[in-house]
C-alpha cells in the first residue's frame, strides 16, 4: 500500500475541489474504454460529476495508473499517478485536463508535470475478466495473456492470415494504432511476418513508439516502421522478425518525424526487415577469392560492401566504441552475408559495444538456414537459406 499518491497541500484542494457543488451532468461516462496508444482496458467510472479511470497493463505492458478528476461541463480536470508494480513512478503530481466530445469520446486538452501518452480515449464493449494465466514462449520470457498457442496466426478484422510453406507469414492489413504484434505473435520469436499499414489518419500526434531499430512488441507497427525509415505516413507493406525481449531500449531518439521513447524490460521485441534493412538476395553470387581486405574504421550500421563479400577472403574491420544493437544481425557462429559485422563480433564474443575493435571476419558460402540466440546483448534473428555468409575469427 502506498504511503502517500499526492502531496498533502494537493490532496486537501482536491478534496475541496471535487465536493464542490454542480449541476447534474449529461454525460454518463461509466463503462470499458481504450486509448489510442494502448491495448489494455481502461476502466470509467462517473458519479455525479466526479469521474475516475484505473487501468493495469501489468500483465501485458507493464505499468499501471489511477485518474480521479472533477467533470464541469464538457470538461474534466483531475491528477493521475503511477500505481505499484509499475516499471516507473510519478514523483510528482501530475495533471491532466480533458474534454468529453461525446457519451463514447473522450480528448486530452492539456497536462503538466508529466507526459500521459494517451490522448484519444474510446468507449468499447466490455471484454469480461481479463486472464493472467503464465505461459513462456520460445525466449524463455513470460508470453502476454491471450497470445495465441504456438503454430498458430491470428487474423485482423477485415483482413485475411495466411502462411506460405516457407513459414513466412502475412498478417493482413493493419490501422495505424495497431500495437499488437507482441501479444499476437510473441510465441513465434523468429517468424517473418509481412503487414500493410493503412495511412494514418489519427487526428492527433500519436506517440507508441518504443526503441530504435529494435522495438517493443507492444510499439505502434506502422508508426514505428515510419521511425524506422521503412515507410512514410501515407502506408505500404512492412515487413518484421519476431524477436525476443531486451532488458532495456534505446531512446529517445527523433526519426523521420516519429519519436522512438525510452522503455525497460519487454518480454517480446521486433525489427523491420524491409527496405533498407531486407536480405538482399539479389546482390551477385559471391566469387572465390583469397587475402585479406582492411577497410579502416567501419560503422556499426554498416553491412560489409558486397563486392568484398567473396568466398575466402578475409575482412579486417576496425568498429569505434560506443556502439549500439541494431538489429540485423542472422545466425550463430556463421551469419548471413548481409549481418552487420560489429553487431556479430559482440555476439560472437570478440568485441564488446563499450570498447569496440578490429575484428576479422572470413566470407563463406551461404547455408540453407541460420538459427539465431541471444548473446552478450545482442539478440541475432533466424533466416532460411542466404547466399553467402561469414564467420568472425577474431
Amino acid at each position: 500500500m502506498m504511503s502517500r499518491m499526492f502531496p498533502a497541500p494537493s490532496v486537501l484542494a482536491v478534496l475541496a475541489f471535487v465536493s464542490a457543488p454542480v449541476g447534474a451532468q449529461k454525460f454518463d461516462l461509466t463503462g470499458t474504454w481504450k486509448s489510442n496508444t494502448m491495448a489494455e482496458v481502461y476502466r470509467f467510472r462517473q458519479i455525479d460529476n466526479h469521474f475516475y479511470w484505473m487501468v493495469d497493463g501489468i500483465p501485458t505492458r507493464g505499468y499501471s495508473n489511477l485518474f480521479i478528476g472533477l467533470i464541469s461541463g464538457t470538461t474534466i480536470t483531475g491528477y493521475w499517478v503511477d500505481l505499484p508494480g509499475s516499471p516507473t513512478m510519478n514523483t510528482v503530481t501530475s495533471t491532466l485536463v480533458l474534454k468529453i466530445e461525446s457519451n463514447d469520446r473522450v480528448v486530452k486538452v492539456s497536462e503538466s508535470a508529466r507526459l500521459y501518452n494517451g490522448s484519444v480515449w474510446t468507449r468499447i464493449a466490455d471484454p469480461g475478466p481479463t486472464t493472467t494465466t503464465a505461459t513462456t514462449n520460445s525466449s524463455g520470457s513470460p508470453t502476454p495473456a491471450g497470445t495465441p498457442p504456438t503454430g498458430s496466426t491470428t487474423t485482423a478484422p477485415g483482413s485475411s492470415t495466411s502462411t506460405s510453406s516457407t513459414g513466412a507469414v502475412y498478417g493482413g492489413v493493419r490501422k495505424w494504432d495497431y500495437r499488437d504484434v507482441g501479444t499476437e505473435y510473441g510465441d513465434s520469436i523468429g517468424r517473418i511476418i509481412r503487414f500493410t499499414c493503412e495511412r494514418d489518419s489519427l487526428p492527433v500526434e500519436w506517440r507508441a513508439t518504443y526503441g530504435r531499430g529494435v522495438y517493443t512488441g507492444d510499439s505502434g507497427l506502422c508508426q514505428s516502421a515510419v521511425h524506422a525509415g521503412v515507410i512514410t505516413r501515407q502506408g505500404g507493406d512492412v515487413t518484421v522478425e519476431i524477436m525476443p525481449g531486451q532488458n532495456s531500449y534505446e531512446g529517445p531518439s527523433t526519426q523521420n518525424g516519429v519519436l522512438g521513447q525510452s522503455y525497460g524490460k519487454w518480454g517480446v521485441s521486433f525489427r523491420f526487415v524491409t527496405s533498407s534493412a531486407q536480405h538482399d538476395v539479389s546482390s551477385p553470387p559471391p566469387v572465390r577469392n583469397s587475402g585479406t581486405v582492411y577497410t579502416g574504421s567501419f560503422g556499426w550500421e554498416s553491412p560489409i560492401p558486397p563486392d568484398l563479400r567473396k568466398i575466402g577472403t578475409r575482412v579486417q574491420f576496425n568498429c569505434p566504441p560506443g556502439g549500439r544493437f541494431l538489429g540485423y544481425v542472422w545466425g550463430t557462429g556463421v551469419y548471413t552475408g548481409d549481418s552487420y559485422p560489429c553487431s556479430a563480433a559482440v555476439h560472437s564474443g570478440v568485441i564488446n559495444f563499450e570498447r569496440g575493435g578490429t575484428i576479422t571476419v572470413e566470407i563463406r558460402p551461404g547455408q540453407n538456414s541460420y538459427q539465431g540466440s541471444a548473446r552478450n546483448g545482442v539478440n541475432s534473428g533466424n533466416f532460411s537459406e542466404y547466399s553467402v555468409s561469414f564467420a568472425v575469427v577474431k
